[in-house]
């Protein structure tokens, strides 16, 4: 394993997710705006702009080719952000400035894309992130926060969200319903989720 610096990173902001669409290129992001690509597997990285204020913090990247790809995170005032690309990073376009702080991504096609983030807020888009549209649950606590997802891009209308306290919730309708898992208790006393 060799160890990639911050100096030979390009940043030395935290960086929060990272995407790889084949054993070179991939891209990290994080705190201070920053989005890195590398093209040599991670020995080497570039920083991209996406024309975000320095400000911004990035938690979550998607690309579903060399080309296409999404980032999202957080912008001015705690607002959720995603901006996308179709030529590997060169330029980044705005696609998304409301909702509240978004903590990961997920894109299946060129058309669906999926994200997750604070205050209940799941959103999905059917128009390559278009438009977009908050599915998520009607929330009743103040500590809904959903920190990942997971989609099987096989059967794209199936998903998983994961959060704060342990929450799972499922979907088989691509988000019409949610459905929180089932907690149970194994031989050990200790929770399994199903």
């Amino acid at each position: 394993v060799e160890l990639v610096t911050g100096l030979a990173a390009g940043t030395t902001s935290r960086l929060n997710s990272v995407d790889f669409v084949d054993s070179y290129t991939g891209w990290a992001v994080g705190a201070q705006n920053a989005i890195l690509k590398t093209v040599t597997g991670g020995t080497s990285w570039a920083q991209q702009s996406s024309l975000q204020p320095e400000f911004t913090v990035w938690y979550g990247v998607s690309f579903i080719s060399t080309f296409v790809g999404w980032v999202a995170g957080s912008g001015a005032g705690g607002l959720g952000v995603i901006v996308k690309t179709t030529d590997s990073g060169s330029t980044w376009t705005l696609q998304l400035n409301a909702f509240s702080r978004l903590n990961a991504i997920q894109a299946l096609d060129n058309e669906h894309v999926w994200a997750v983030g604070m205050n209940a807020v799941i959103l999905h888009s059917s128009d390559g992130g278009a438009s977009w549209s908050n599915v998520g649950p009607e929330s009743t606590s103040s500590n809904d926060f959903y920190f990942g997802l997971y989609f099987y891009p096989e059967t794209p209308n199936y998903g998983l969200v994961v959060g704060y306290r342990g929450q799972v919730l499922r979907t088989v309708d691509s988000g019409t319903t949610w459905v929180s898992a089932v907690v149970e208790r194994g031989a050990d006393g200790k929770e399994l989720r199903s």
